[in-house]
C-alpha cells in the first residue's frame, strides 16, 4: 500500500496501488503469437503500475508543500526605513556632561509610529528612531515584529529624560510605558543608554527642521 496525497493538511489519503487491472485476453492455445501478446500485456501492466506509483508520489509531495507554514516575513517584504521615514540628527547631553550626536529616523505620524523599527535586523551603533508626539501623555511601546533588543528613552516636552528602559526583549508583546506624560521616545540599540550614560540627568536636544530654518 502507498500513501498518496494528503488530506486537508492532516492524515494522508490511502491509495491502493494493487487495484485490480484488466485481465489479459485469452489466447487460443500455447502458440508463439499468444505468448508474445501475453508478454506485451505484462510489460504494459508493469509500466502502468510504475507510472501510477510515480504519480501518487508527486501528488503526495505537492500536498506536503501546499500544507507547509507560510514563509516568515522579513525585511525584504516591507519598504525600507529610508522609504518611509525622514532622517535627522539630534544631540544627547548625557549624565556625565558629554554630548553625543546621533543619526535618527523620525516617526512623527501614526503610520510611522505604528511601524517603528519592526522587521529591522541590524542598526548602526550611532543610529536610533525618535518618536515625536504632539500631546504630552503616558506613551507606551511594544516589541512586536521587532528583532533587535532596544533601549527606550522617554523624554518630556523640554527634552529632559524622564526614564529609561534598558534592553527591551525582541518580539515581546509586553507594554513598555513611560512613568509620566512625555512627548518623545528615543529607541536605541540595547546597551547604548548605559554606554553613553543616558539617565535622568540627560537631555535630548532636537528641533524640527522647520524650526531650524527660521
Amino acid at each position: 500500500m502507498f500513501l498518496g496525497p494528503l488530506g486537508a493538511c492532516g492524515k494522508a489519503a490511502e491509495v491502493e496501488v494493487d487495484a485490480p487491472l484488466p485481465v489479459p485476453p485469452r489466447t487460443c492455445g500455447d502458440n508463439g503469437a499468444g505468448i508474445q501478446l501475453l508478454k506485451h500485456f505484462e510489460l504494459e501492466r508493469k509500466m502502468s503500475r510504475t507510472l501510477f506509483i510515480a504519480f501518487c508520489a508527486s501528488v503526495a509531495i505537492f500536498g506536503l508543500a501546499s500544507c507547509s507554514a507560510p514563509a516568515e516575513t522579513t525585511s525584504a517584504n516591507v519598504p525600507s526605513l529610508e522609504d518611509d521615514f525622514d532622517r535627522d540628527t539630534l544631540i544627547i547631553e548625557s549624565d556625565d556632561g558629554l554630548k553625543h550626536e546621533l543619526d535618527i529616523y523620525l516617526a512623527t505620524n501614526f503610520e510611522q509610529q505604528r511601524r517603528g523599527l519592526m522587521f529591522v535586523r541590524k542598526m548602526p551603533a550611532s543610529t536610533g528612531m525618535l518618536f515625536v508626539y504632539e500631546d504630552s501623555d503616558h506613551h507606551s511601546m511594544w516589541m512586536k515584529n521587532t528583532y533587535i533588543s532596544l533601549d527606550l528613552v522617554f523624554a518630556r516636552k523640554d527634552g529632559t529624560v524622564s526614564s529609561v528602559i534598558h534592553g527591551a526583549q525582541p518580539l515581546s508583546l509586553t507594554s513598555q510605558a513611560s512613568i509620566e506624560p512625555v512627548n518623545f521616545v528615543l529607541e536605541l540599540n540595547a546597551g547604548t543608554a548605559r554606554r553613553l550614560h543616558i539617565g535622568n540627568k540627560s537631555r535630548i536636544v532636537w528641533k524640527p527642521r522647520s524650526d531650524n530654518e527660521e
